[in-house]
């Protein structure tokens, strides 16, 4: 079976080429009707001619150029140059959060809770203090994975729990 989009060599029963994703639900029957009515082998059609100068907009393997190849190891250093800027800048910031009263009360708060009801404060609000800034950091290394991967999909994250 050849596509009619592409000419291209297909399986036979396929729904959608593989090579240019036409659609070809249709094409099915078409294809079986020509093919009962003619047994003849079909002609190989010449390709048209090119300039010399002229470059295949496609060339087999990667769709990009040699000067998009070669920048690849650079845009990956940058990339983790950067992510290792953040990873810093995240630290130090949270560093100098937890020399602050709030930051020792958030501390405090996991070891010894009495100790902050004592200082006339709810445990409870530290607490969702201490959430929020756990999912603020959590949803930083999302967004910063998703970038490096280029890619996101809703389920990225789950992973499998056993007990």
């Amino acid at each position: 079976m050849f596509c009619p989009h592409c000419h291209n060599k297909i399986p036979d029963g396929s729904n959608f080429c593989p090579l240019c994703y036409a659609n070809l639900v249709g094409v099915k029957q078409q294809e079986k009707e020509s093919a009962a009515e003619t047994d003849a082998p079909r002609p190989k059609q010449k390709p048209a001619p090119r300039k010399n100068n002229a470059k295949p907009a496609y060339t087999k393997g990667s769709r990009q150029g040699k000067r998009a190849q070669d920048k690849t190891p650079m845009i990956i250093a940058i990339g983790l140059i950067l992510i290792l800027v953040l990873t810093i800048i995240c630290k130090i910031l949270l560093d100098l959060y937890m020399q602050t009263k709030s930051g020792y009360l958030l501390r405090a708060v996991g070891d010894n809770h009495v100790l902050v009801t004592s200082l006339a404060k709810d445990q409870g609000n530290v607490k969702i203090l201490g959430l929020a800034i756990s999912n603020g950091l959590v949803s930083l290394a999302g967004c910063v994975f998703a970038q490096e991967e280029r890619v996101f999909e809703i389920s990225m994250g789950t992973g499998h729990w056993t007990c």
